[in-house]
C-alpha cells in the first residue's frame, strides 16, 4: 500500500467519524507524544549535573514531576515547558514555601549577594534539559503523532463495530 492510498483509506475512515470523536482522537494522539518528550525532558534533568563538582539535584526525580505538558486548544500542537503556570510548576521546599526551581535549573540564575552581609549565595548554571528533550526527542515526533492518530482512529472504529 502506497502513501497516497494509506491518506485516501484514513480520510473514507474519518468521514465515518463524529466531530467529537475526531478531535478526541487528535488529542490523544498529540497528548501521548507531549507525555513522551516530556519524559525524554525528565530523564535530562535527572541525569544533569547542576552544581560546581558535578553534584546533582537532590530531588531531581520530584523536581521533573513538575514539568508540564499541555495539549494546544485548536489541537495545532503541544508544549513541554519548565515554567510556571498557575499552581503547576513549583516544587515545595523543606520550610513549606514554593519555589520555581525548574525555571531556575532550566534558565539559571545570576550571581546572588546577600543584603547586609559579606559574601555571595552563588549562581546557578542553566542546564537546558527541554532543549535537549526538543533536540532529541522532536524529529521523530511528527511521524509518532501520525501513527498514534491512526491507532487511536482505528480503535474508535473497533469500538463501534466498523459503523
Amino acid at each position: 500500500m502506497t502513501l497516497d492510498e494509506a491518506q485516501i483509506m484514513l480520510k473514507q475512515i474519518e468521514a465515518e467519524l463524529s466531530p467529537k470523536e475526531t478531535k478526541r482522537s487528535i488529542k490523544g494522539a498529540l497528548l501521548k507524544e507531549a507525555k513522551r518528550v516530556r519524559r525524554v525532558a525528565s530523564g535530562y534533568l535527572r541525569k544533569a549535573s547542576v552544581f560546581k563538582g558535578g553534584r546533582k539535584l537532590h530531588n531531581a526525580s520530584i523536581v521533573a514531576k513538575n514539568i508540564r505538558a499541555k495539549v494546544f486548544r485548536d489541537f495545532g500542537g503541544f508544549i513541554v515547558a519548565a515554567n510556571p503556570y498557575g499552581k503547576v510548576g513549583y516544587h515545595r521546599n523543606r520550610k513549606g514555601l514554593e519555589k520555581p526551581v525548574l525555571m531556575w535549573v532550566n534558565g539559571g540564575t545570576a550571581m546572588r549577594t546577600r543584603t547586609g552581609a559579606k559574601g555571595s549565595n552563588g549562581a546557578m548554571p542553566a542546564v537546558d534539559f527541554i532543549g535537549q528533550a526538543e533536540r532529541t526527542a522532536l524529529p521523530g515526533s511528527i511521524k509518532n503523532i501520525v501513527v498514534n492518530y491512526q491507532s487511536n482512529v482505528l480503535r474508535v472504529i473497533r469500538r463501534h463495530g466498523g459503523k
